[in-house]
């Protein structure tokens, strides 16, 4: 748990203490505003105040990161450690170790840098292409809805004008019915 108190010199509010508490543990900005208590109708606007508070208190959160040794300097040396991280390989035959081999740890390099870049926040938003259930794009789908416009419309001026010449051929069929008379309540 972080003291939160004894990060930079401005007194923060009790839920900014919170929300910089719960962002220390796990690093979320949504989930930080949940757990510090903020009353949101939607992620959206947990989203939108976690945002809010990283920004208002990004030097409380440099301060953190310097203090345990996350600074960008920091970082690039570990990094830089870690990148040229080793491990040792086995190689057996028939059961028995024949070859010792220390290779680059590749795995453990990848996810060093992975993880040191997410906690400075230096990946760029990542684009998402959305497809629906069957794999269509929606670009296809406004496509096909684009194209059973046009039946449609089609269709609604091809009865249209059927209607019209029907009327024109023959008028007796579309003469208004004449009313009945109503029978009075009081004969029998």
């Amino acid at each position: 748990m972080v003291n939160v108190i004894e990060i930079g010199s401005r007194r923060l509010t009790l839920k900014e203490k919170k929300w910089l508490r719960a962002y220390f543990n796990h690093g979320n900005k949504l989930r930080a505003a949940k757990d510090a208590g903020y009353r949101c109708t939607s992620d959206l606007s947990y989203g939108e105040i976690g945002y809010q508070n990283f920004i208002k208190l990004e030097k409380y959160i440099t301060e953190w990161l310097d203090k345990e040794c996350l600074s960008e300097t920091a970082l690039k040396k570990k990094i830089t450690e870690l990148m040229q991280a080793k491990e040792k390989r086995f190689f057996a035959h028939e059961g028995v170790v024949v070859e010792e081999r220390e290779v680059e740890a590749l795995e453990t390099q990848r996810r060093t840098l992975d993880m040191a870049i997410k906690v400075r926040g230096m990946y760029s938003p990542e684009k998402v292409e959305i497809k629906a259930d069957n794999q269509e794009t929606i670009e296809e789908i406004e496509n096909d809805i684009n194209r059973l416009e046009k039946i449609i419309n089609n269709n609604i001026a091809t009865k249209k004008e059927k209607i019209i010449n029907d009327k024109k051929r023959s008028p007796a069929t579309f003469k208004k019915k004449k009313k009945r008379p109503c029978s009075s309540k009081g004969k029998k």
